[in-house]
């Protein structure tokens, strides 16, 4: 399903793209890929996303493979979560 949604992405963009140029109303107007901004925020929202998916996939495994329950499951992320919280200012 990943490596066809590449080519089903492609494919809709060319779709709305088309659509643009006859004067419809495209669901993603392609202009917006165009610029930088946008591009960024989809690059970062897509590695939130990956990101997220790893601590789903790790804590499975550390609850299936390793058989640990929930709890300690979400006390083996602790230091991570710890480690990206930013320190507070107290100037």
């Amino acid at each position: 399903m990943l490596a066809a949604a590449v080519p089903a992405f492609l494919a809709a963009l060319r779709w709305e793209g088309r659509l643009a140029a006859r004067g419809g109303q495209p669901l993603l107007d392609p202009e917006l890929l165009r610029g930088r901004v946008f591009r960024t925020g989809l690059a970062v929202n897509a590695a939130f996303m990956a990101f997220f998916a790893g601590v789903f996939v790790i804590s499975l495994t550390v609850q299936t493979g390793f058989g640990y329950s929930p709890l300690h499951s979400g006390l083996v992320f602790t230091p991570t979560v710890l480690l990206a919280v930013p320190p507070v200012d107290r100037r």
